[in-house]
């Protein structure tokens, strides 16, 4: 029979599994912010590539 676990463990177990949790949920948070900063930049630099050709219609065709 496998040994019973002490109250004290299994709380420090769940504080455990809760605190990687807490940590992959920033950790996604934090790589969805910089998806969206990286999609601002190339939208930013299209339509500054748009602009180059002198072509100010081609930015309402994107």
């Amino acid at each position: 029979m496998p040994p019973i676990a002490s109250p004290r463990a299994s709380i420090q177990f769940v504080a455990a599994l809760t605190d990687g949790a807490a940590e992959t949920r920033r950790a996604r948070e934090t790589q969805r912010v910089i998806i969206e900063i990286e999609a601002f930049i190339i939208y930013i630099l299209c339509g500054l590539w748009c602009l180059r050709q002198k072509n100010p219609l081609a930015l309402a065709h994107q």
